[in-house]
Order: C-alpha cells, then structure tokens, then sequence
C-alpha cells in the first residue's frame, strides 16, 4: 500500500489507512516505535528511523511538519472561515492551522517559518471510544467543561488535547488536538 502512486488509488489507501489508524490502536503503535509507510521507505533506503511523538498523525509534527508536507500527502485543502485547512475523510475531518511566522501573535510564541503545522485537530465522523485511542490516559490532567458539556485530557508534555463527551457508559471522543510539545521548546520566540 506504501508504493501507490496513481491519485485515486492514493486516496483509497488514505481512507483505508485512516480506518486502520483509528481502528487497530495505529497512532499507539506508531507512538510506541512502529512503523507508518513513510518510515517503511526510510528503512529501504538504509536509514534509521526514530519513533513518531505523542502529538504526530500520519507522521505530521506541530512545527516540524509544514504545509508542504501535508499537501503532498493530501493535496490542496478545503478552506472554510476561520483559516483553518480542512481535509474530510470517511472516519474523521482534519483541520490543520500553519504559522505566518516570526513570532506573530497568531504563531501563539512560536518563533519558526511561516506554513509549519501550529496545530492539527481531529474530529471522528463515526464513534471513536476514548478507550480506543491508545493514548496512556495516567499522562492526561482531567477536567471537565460544562458548556459545552465534555471531559477534556490534556498533556502539554506531548502536547495531546482530548475532548470527550459520555455516551451511556462509555467516553466518546470529540476531537483530539495535537499541538507543540514541550520537545517544541527550541522553537519558543524570545522574551
């Protein structure tokens, strides 16, 4: 499935591959040392490669990735209001917003280029159980919303939010945003 290269064969394996992400605990296994495609190439060509962070989707880091990176694993994004980049797939819709650079107010402190990846937010289209995840919920500080009404996880050390809302007994996710970690640092403007 890594070697496609015909467009809508592309996009087939990018619905299968989201499935798969979602569905069989992907982004624990990648976190955990596995292997996504791209680090598959990688070992092909006789290099080494390095276990994706807590806050990485499809090997897309906050302020390590760039616009670039996610177009040419997507293509061009839908735009709504708001400057957020909108990618909708079949199990979820991914919003991605990029720098302007040069320690803006937008960048939220982040002094790097402009169009790197500031934030990636996941919002499922079909049930996805906080259980299902894979994330180790003991690094998570728990609190609770009250409008809209949602318990919200959050590690600023791996710079992973998620918000979840009751479902009869279990913890559906509504969105899951990754954003810099504190691995980010370096990339802090000065004071």
């Amino acid at each position: 499935m890594c070697e496609i290269k015909s467009t809508g064969l592309r996009i087939g394996a990018i619905a299968i591959l989201t499935f798969l992400t979602w569905y069989s605990h992907e982004p624990a296994k990648v976190a955990a040392g596995g292997t996504s495609c791209s680090q598959q190439n990688d070992k092909r060509a006789g290099q080494t490669s390095t276990a994706n962070p807590a806050n990485s989707w499809k090997t897309l880091v906050p302020l390590r990735s760039t616009r670039a990176d996610v177009e040419r694993m997507f293509g061009k994004a839908e735009i709504p209001n708001g400057g957020y980049h909108l990618y909708k797939f079949e199990k979820e819709k991914v919003f991605f917003t990029y720098t302007y650079g040069n320690c803006v107010t937008h960048d939220r402190g982040w002094n790097v280029a402009a169009d790197n990846i500031l934030e990636i937010e996941i919002i499922p289209q079909t049930p996805l159980l906080l259980a299902e995840t894979g994330f180790d919920l003991k690094k998570f500080r728990q609190t609770e919303s009250y409008h809209p009404r949602a318990t919200i996880y959050e590690n600023q050390e791996d710079g992973v939010t998620i918000s979840t809302r009751i479902l009869r007994v279990a913890e559906e996710v509504m969105s899951i945003k990754l954003q810099p970690s504190i691995r980010e640092l370096e990339f802090a403007c000065p004071k």
